[in-house]
């Protein structure tokens, strides 16, 4: 619906003018169930996407612990790392 088409509704619905339902209380009920399912869809492929791109990481990190086996920083922050990672996607699931 257009804004303009809106604000002539509201100033109908407002002055007493409107005699007739626009749409029925069956209509808006369907529409929002739509809307509900549609929502959790989206919020269920977002989360899921979290889940892999933590998991990316994780392996990131965890290749980071082979590839430097001299420095012992870069394999202690990488187990830290690897660890925040999975305990987040165990904490996401």
């Amino acid at each position: 619906m257009e804004e303009l088409d809106i604000r002539k509704i509201w100033e109908l619905e407002r002055d007493g003018q409107m005699t007739e339902e626009l749409v029925s209380k069956e209509v808006i009920d369907l529409f929002r169930q739509k809307q509900s399912k549609d929502m959790t869809s989206s919020t269920r492929r977002l989360m899921l996407f979290d889940i892999i791109l933590k998991l990316i990481l994780a392996i990131g990190y965890g290749y980071c612990f082979i590839a430097a086996p001299e420095q012992l920083s870069v394999k202690i922050i990488s187990v830290i790392l690897v660890l925040l990672c999975f305990g987040l996607v165990y904490w996401e699931g």
